[in-house]
């Protein structure tokens, strides 16, 4: 009988892991619509879509591979997002005590996803206003800088079992009764 390092950890459906991935692909939805309207050329704003899409699905791809082998939910049901079990078809385990050490340079690709479509938003809206663009920009905003921020740390780096040495997530101690607490410099 093998050890399971994380009994303490539920384990997560494959619906469960989507919906946790479903404000990170509708903040790339949103960003890609900014990114096609803020390009005056059609065929350009069309490319420069295409390719932020392309960018946030390697990020993630980036993520399963350079972080996810390091973390005891590695090729277990205990990942919130589901990363774990997938990155188990694409590389082999690593040390879980790395995971700390390797965190930046899994996520560090992905930050540029969170500025990008709103700067080009800001610059073609100095331009020229437009209505749909500032709902969308709106939009991203909550659901980029608002959204995803308190469900990751209200749910996925609160069960995570990395949380404790993750840069990011380990400065969110649950207090005695329960639930996160928001630390200086979160997000």
């Amino acid at each position: 009988m093998s050890h399971d390092p994380c009994p303490e950890f539920p384990e997560y459906s494959t619906a469960s892991s989507s919906l946790d991935n479903l404000p990170f692909v509708l903040m790339l939805v949103l960003g890609a619509g900014m990114l096609r309207l803020s390009i005056t050329d059609s065929a350009a704003g069309w490319i420069w879509a295409g390719l932020y899409v392309l960018a946030g699905a390697l990020g993630v791809l980036n993520v399963m591979l350079r972080l996810c082998p390091y973390c005891p939910s590695y090729g277990k049901r205990s990942c919130p997002c589901g990363y774990g079990v997938i990155a188990a078809k694409l590389h082999r385990a690593g040390d879980p005590s790395a995971f700390s050490g390797r965190f930046r340079g899994g996520i560090l690709p992905l930050v540029p996803l969170w500025f990008i479509p709103p700067i080009a938003a800001l610059v073609a809206l100095y331009d020229s206003f437009s209505r749909v663009l500032v709902i969308l920009l709106a939009a991203f905003l909550l659901v980029g800088f608002v959204i995803i921020p308190v469900l990751s740390h209200q749910h996925g780096c609160k069960q995570c079992p990395q949380r404790e040495a993750c840069p990011w997530a380990g400065r969110t101690k649950p207090p005695v009764g329960g639930g996160a607490v928001e630390g200086p410099g979160n997000v």
